[in-house]
């Protein structure tokens, strides 16, 4: 639980010091005036003034923000187009587009060091890397460098094949046989019942399925620059596409139904821990991603939502010479702010029963 918890903070504090930084910059090279770089929320703990801008990190550190001067919009400024109304619609694109951004790069970078300091799997072997605290593995007494050769009546070196015989006993004792030290040993574990997923006839089907908590071992080779930059750019592409097709794929079937909150990323940043500090970045980045595409939806409250109503207003302005009503904006705005309020509680309570199935 601990662990879960400082992973998710460590994941949140980049998440968010990465896309805040996107504005501040963007926004600096604009010449806007910021007041404030704030990672946290709450009475600042930490601050230091410099050229101007004040940067804090504050106790709670779920968010942050950056507080340019010129972005606030009230009634007057609104209506006559003073401050960032009044900047080229490229720069307020531009500067609400490059926390989303700043969120695609990391993922570049973090997918291209991975492939430099830690390689591209070229092969999985029976030999068991890590194992999961407090998993059935853990609680036989499975160890790191066991190399698991039946697992009931299937003998194999192949992990995949172990593997696809583990998922078979959810919940049912299996005999497993491993080879340590020179000495065939047998333990009998239950595996954990899981929920999963198969493709059926171009359909994905929920299942359930065995786990006991543990990494087989990968082969590695490592990538250079070129290879690991290409690598980088490839998978964040793949990504993002996929997140952008979801709606459309799930609807299909042709992926699962998931959607998840603050609870499922502690859970699934808490097991990259687990697995090592290179399986939890390598989260971090898919998280980063995915943060990147939901922020750019067109909802009020998001940078999207401030975006699409910039280029509705821009058009309005165009036609009208005057900008839409500020009370209606702050009305929108209101309404998708409580949307998102209310689709967090949503999510996390179905996280929460999730937990508890």
């Amino acid at each position: 639980m601990l662990l879960s918890f400082v992973s998710f903070i460590f994941a949140v504090s980049i998440l968010v010091i990465v896309h805040e930084f996107g504005h501040l910059i963007f926004a600096k090279a604009f010449g806007m005036e910021v007041k404030e770089f704030s990672i946290g929320f709450g009475k600042p703990a930490l601050s230091i003034m410099i050229r101007g801008t004040r940067y804090s990190i504050r106790p709670v550190l779920f968010g942050g923000y950056v507080n340019i001067s010129e972005m606030e919009m009230d009634a007057d400024t609104w209506r006559e187009g003073k401050g960032f109304m009044q900047r080229p619609l490229y720069q307020r694109l531009l500067v609400l587009f490059s926390g989303s951004l700043m969120n695609l790069l990391l993922a570049i970078v973090v997918f291209g060091c991975l492939g430099i300091f830690i390689g591209k799997t070229v092969g999985v072997t029976n030999k068991i890397e890590r194992i999961l605290p407090n998993s059935p593995a853990a609680q036989i007494g499975l160890r790191g460098g066991d190399e698991i050769i039946a697992v009931g009546k299937v003998e194999s070196n192949k992990p995949e094949k172990l593997r696809e015989e583990i998922e078979k006993h959810p919940n049912i004792p299996v005999v497993i046989k491993i080879k340590r030290d020179g000495q065939v040993l047998s333990f009998y574990v239950t595996p954990k019942a899981e929920r999963s997923y198969r493709s059926v006839k171009g359909k994905v089907e929920r299942v359930e399925v065995g786990r006991i908590g543990i990494l087989f071992h990968s082969l590695t080779e490592k990538m250079s620059f070129g290879e690991a930059v290409w690598a980088g750019l490839r998978d964040t592409y793949y990504l993002t596409r996929l997140i952008i097709l979801y709606p459309y794929l799930a609807a299909k079937r042709k992926v699962p139904v998931e959607v998840g909150g603050p609870v499922a990323v502690a859970k699934i940043t808490g097991e990259g821990a687990q697995l090592g500090f290179s399986v939890l970045m390598e989260r971090i980045a898919m998280i980063s991603v995915n943060l990147a595409v939901f922020n750019l939806f067109p909802i009020p409250g998001l940078d999207g939502g401030l975006l699409f109503i910039m280029l509705i207003n821009s058009l309005y302005a165009a036609i009208f010479r005057r900008n839409l009503d500020y009370r209606k904006i702050m009305l929108v705005n209101s309404i998708g702010i409580a949307f998102l309020f209310g689709l967090l509680a949503i999510l996390t309570l179905f996280d929460i029963h999730r937990l508890f199935q």
